[in-house]
């Protein structure tokens, strides 16, 4: 039985996820991902609910879908994507990890993730004089290695997270075999359409202003999401005013990704602002992105701190039909870290991600204790 798998938000499950798992079980017997669970990497609550999509993701295609813990899901990317290949790692039986990617070219991606991995003494010192003029890592990074690499691989989002993925499986040495799927017809959060292809960013748009999407998701999929409830990304606004407010800069200093004083900065914009947008416009920086101060503000919401980011303790099942089963009796034989598939029994290990699902259920307007009650879904 060979797997390849994927690491994904599936926010929700399109046309282009489809065909990237289309081609990953060209080439194997089952495709497994790794999938964000309630709150995803730019900052935001899912659309829809962690147990919706791994329904939504079986039913376009994806043979077993398993959970990537909460700290490493609103991270950045050199984190994200450590914790989703040491997931997959840990299984014991994954064969190969499939990304899509902008330029499409595997040499060129594991050049750069070589060229990263054994840093030149002088980009180095370049990086740090770039940072200390102010500027964000990403961007620091960007111009330290200008003509060392292809400008797109450490500039274009999808290029960005499939260094970090070869990164990953080089720094833990591990067995299983990168591979990258070319982006087609629609950019990383691009707001045009083509082809029956939309990116994830504008079908989200399209359906909290309650537009359809339906074609640009699989039929199965779009027919499934009809009936699930919705979380606007602004839903959190409320609770964030509250809790920045209330707790102050001492709290926000404690949350992951926090550091140089940003903090104040934090409070000062949350005293006068009345949502995180107005906060994230009043904070960012060249040094501080966008992205990053979501991701610090939605990490505080959830009470995420910066000595909560642990090495993956166990491997949580969401979703599968039959194959997706035969590659899980697999797993229990070789998998390294423990397997959940019925959560009741894992409460201690499950705390944080149950506290999050009952956040998130008062951003949706559902009832609490969905972590413990909802099953894994087996598509027969």
């Amino acid at each position: 039985m060979r797997i390849g798998a994927v690491i994904a938000e599936f926010n929700p499950f399109h046309n282009g996820h489809a065909y990237i798992v289309s081609g990953i079980k060209e080439e194997n017997d089952v495709c497994a991902a790794v999938m964000s669970g309630n709150f995803v990497q730019r900052g935001e609550p899912a659309i829809y609910d962690k147990f919706t999509r791994a329904r939504a993701a079986v039913y376009g295609g994806v043979d077993l879908v398993l959970e990537l813990p909460v700290e490493y899901a609103v991270n950045n990317a050199e984190t994200f994507a450590y914790g989703g290949v040491y997931i997959l790692d840990a299984c014991g039986c994954v064969d190969s990890l499939y990304f899509g990617s902008e330029c499409g070219n595997l040499d060129k991606i594991e050049s750069a993730a070589e060229l990263m991995l054994d840093e030149p003494p002088a980009v180095s010192r370049k990086i740090r004089e770039l940072l200390d003029k102010g500027y964000g890592y990403s961007a620091a990074r960007e111009a330290a290695y200008g003509g060392m690499t292809d400008a797109d691989i450490i500039s274009k989002p999808n290029n960005i997270l499939a260094v970090e993925y070869v990164k990953a499986l080089k720094r833990m040495g591990s067995g299983i075999v990168p591979d990258t799927i070319k982006r087609i017809n629609t950019e990383h959060d691009g707001m045009t359409v083509c082809g029956g292809y939309a990116s994830a960013s504008l079908i989200r748009d399209m359906i909290v202003s309650g537009k359809n999407a339906d074609e640009f998701m699989p039929h199965k999929c779009a027919g499934l999401f009809k009936n699930a409830p919705v979380c606007r990304p602004d839903s959190a606004d409320d609770i964030i005013l509250y809790l920045l407010r209330r707790y102050g800069a001492g709290y926000i200093s404690e949350i992951n990704d926090v550091s140089e004083g940003i903090e104040n900065r934090i409070y000062k914009a949350a005293c006068t602002e009345n949502g995180i947008d107005g906060i994230v416009n009043r904070v960012c920086t060249k040094r501080y992105s966008r992205a990053r101060i979501r991701r610090i503000i939605i990490s505080a919401i959830l009470g995420i701190k910066k000595n909560d980011i642990k090495i993956p303790s166990y491997i949580r099942v969401l979703a599968m039909n039959k194959k997706g089963a035969a590659a899980l009796s697999v797993m229990k034989r070789t998998a390294r870290i423990p397997i959940i598939t019925k959560a009741a029994d894992f409460k201690e290990m499950l705390g944080q991600e149950s506290r999050v699902s009952d956040i998130y259920s008062a951003l949706n307007k559902t009832e609490a204790g969905g972590e413990y009650t909802s099953s894994v879904f087996v598509d027969v």
